[in-house]
């Protein structure tokens, strides 16, 4: 054969070559498919599982390093950066699921029609603008496929709606897209991981939550008693000396109810940015739950210790009350928007 013709066999398979790496299967793409799964963060086989899902993201919002991937990595970084869930951060892993809606947002109320959105999240009819899932069958379809629903130890929907700082926790933690966000999800983590309490008082409410349920709830009592109260452990350290107590009112009520200290993020995510000492300790008692290491108070103590924030500075040698310099929630929220 000529050589003429080797030279013409040759620049066709160059084409080929090259038409192949343009257009097959090992082509890099900018966007994540509906029910791809990714690893924000992986540490152990048998770690503890937060499985993250979103909706009313829509396909331009999957990018790689887009809305979506932003919100997640926004939140779960924050939360690790909280105790305790900072020094023990190589017990979880962290498995974002991507679901592609047809439009954004939430419904304002619930509507069981809608596909619109892959989930079908809204917020309650009631005044408080709560998050909820509306498709539970298709959310738990979609953790599925990142661990088997019995090993998410920790679910989270974030909703791609920014028109209400609306939260909720329970079965599954649910925030929206506001700025406001990383720190009421900081809240709702404590409801839905370690079945705390919520320690506000809101009176027109508190008739629809029993008080049969306290002896549940780690971070509340229904006694003053400092022999009987669940937290009265931590009343004689040192270290804790003048921190945890028995204040009242939580639980929606003002009366009747004690929580451990004056504020914690389960009183208001905004002002208080941390969790109690005994919130604390229900969390690291389910972390050791789930890696399957029993519960030691001495190792906690020493773990917990150094992240204590103390309730006084020095000035000029002088000790003085540290107060908050933000009154009530809102003025801080609205500060913080700006």
């Amino acid at each position: 054969m000529s050589l003429k013709y080797y030279s013409a066999l040759g620049l066709l398979c160059l084409l080929i070559f090259q038409s192949c790496k343009k257009n097959g299967p090992d082509k890099p793409t900018t966007d994540h498919q509906d029910g791809d799964v990714s690893q924000l963060y992986f540490n152990k086989p048998n770690g503890v599982n937060i499985i993250v899902l979103g909706d009313g993201f829509i396909k331009d919002d999957l990018k790689k390093g887009g809305a979506y991937d932003t919100h997640v990595k926004e939140v779960i970084d924050y939360l690790f950066t909280i105790a305790p869930f900072k020094q023990y951060k190589a017990y979880f892993n962290t498995y974002v699921v991507y679901a592609e809606s047809k439009q954004r947002g939430a419904n304002k109320t619930y509507d069981p029609a809608n596909t619109n959105t892959k989930f079908n999240a809204s917020f309650s009819d009631g005044d408080y603008g709560l998050l909820q899932v509306g498709n539970y069958d298709t959310f738990y379809e979609y953790v599925n496929k990142a661990v088997p629903k019995d090993k998410a130890h920790l679910t989270v929907l974030i909703v791609n709606d920014d028109s209400i700082d609306a939260s909720t926790g329970g079965e599954v933690a649910l925030i929206t897209t506001s700025k406001l966000a990383k720190y009421t999800f900081v809240h709702e983590v404590g409801h839905t991981f370690a079945g705390l309490g919520d320690e506000y008082v809101v009176p027109e409410i508190a008739d629809n939550y029993s008080l049969g349920l306290i002896p549940y709830i780690p971070n509340l009592d229904t006694t003053s008693d400092p022999k009987k109260v669940k937290w009265s452990h931590f009343l004689n350290n040192d270290a804790y000396r003048g921190i945890v107590g028995t204040f009242e009112g939580g639980y929606y009520r003002a009366k009747g109810v004690y929580r451990p200290e004056e504020s914690s993020v389960m009183l208001d995510p905004i002002a208080s940015l941390n969790y109690n000492a005994p919130s604390r300790e229900a969390i690291v008692r389910k972390i050791d739950e789930i890696i399957g290491t029993p519960f030691n108070f001495d190792t906690f103590l020493r773990d917990d210790i150094p992240t204590i924030h103390p309730l006084s500075v020095k000035v000029n040698g002088n000790t003085h009350p540290l107060v908050n310099d933000f009154i009530g929630i809102k003025n801080k929220a609205q500060l913080m928007k700006k």
